[in-house]
């Protein structure tokens, strides 16, 4: 049998269409999207809040107890002081990776939070709708070694953040970490190309759409932070997005490109293959 180049086929209406995908093992290499220490203000059957956030727990859920034990979700009471770790369910909830009982006291006003930078001011930045402010105190840590500074911080950069509530209610940043912007979730996508339409919440590249919300970072060519009614039919974007549990897109960063092409790029999980389709 002659060897030959396996070539997958697409739809002759588009003109030009590449797919970079992107295949993940099932296990999570990649840190959690939120981490928190605090007591347990609200209990329901399947959730719980810590320090304001909602998590919401599964049969993947690791739960523990005393000394590391294996415990069940109905062990937990309020008031409980617990360690979460969660992933970002995309509708301002996180499911939980994991549920730990703190059995001495640390610091309960304590959050780590990793996301995309939505406002900047001269002391502060936003991430995921909290404002952390920092001081002479602040650590700032760079990828992979390099030196940063809180001058350095941009609208749409991706940061791990470690806070202390303050007695204000302030959180002020103890630790700013620079991360790297490749991270893939199971359920993550990216998309650049043109803006073939857009409705009042929403816009479509080629056979995506995807939606957005109040937490949507959208930039501008420069970086600069924009609204959604300064996009465009026509415009080259980059979006990032979460698939949703009803199967939608939410984006969370929509960026301007420069020189406008006739082509998608995607980056995504591959779900399926069947003949010449791909589902991602």
């Amino acid at each position: 049998m002659k060897s030959q180049n396996i070539r997958l086929c697409f739809n002759n209406t588009v003109k030009a269409l590449f797919i970079s995908a992107l295949l993940l093992f099932n296990t999570n290499l990649f840190a959690e999207d939120l981490e928190v220490t605090g007591n347990i203000t609200q209990l329901g059957n399947d959730w719980l809040v810590v320090q304001g956030y909602t998590f919401y727990v599964d049969q993947n859920t690791e739960l523990r107890g005393p000394n590391g034990s294996i415990v069940q979700f109905s062990f937990y009471q309020l008031n409980d002081l617990v360690q979460v770790k969660g992933n970002n369910r995309g509708d301002g909830t996180y499911l939980a990776t994991r549920v730990k009982l703190e059995d001495v006291p640390n610091n309960s006003n304590e959050i780590e939070l990793t996301g995309y930078v939505s406002a900047k001011g001269t002391n502060s930045f936003d991430i995921n709708g909290t404002t952390f402010l920092v001081d002479a105190n602040t650590i700032f840590r760079g990828r992979r070694g390099n030196p940063f500074s809180f001058d350095m911080i941009q609208v749409g950069m991706l940061l791990e953040v470690k806070a202390l509530l303050q007695t204000n209610g302030d959180f002020l940043a103890t630790r700013v970490k620079a991360e790297d912007d490749n991270h893939q979730h199971g359920n993550e996508v990216e998309v650049t190309g043109l803006i073939e339409s857009k409705s009042t919440n929403s816009i479509i590249i080629g056979q995506w759409e995807f939606f957005v919300n109040s937490q949507t970072v959208i930039l501008d060519r420069n970086n600069l932070l924009i609204g959604f009614s300064q996009l465009n039919v026509g415009d080259r974007v980059e979006v990032k997005a979460f698939k949703q549990l009803d199967n939608t897109f939410l984006a969370v960063r929509i960026k301007l490109e420069d020189n406008p092409q006739s082509q998608i790029e995607i980056k995504a999980r591959i779900e399926n293959i069947i003949g010449n389709d791909i589902t991602v």
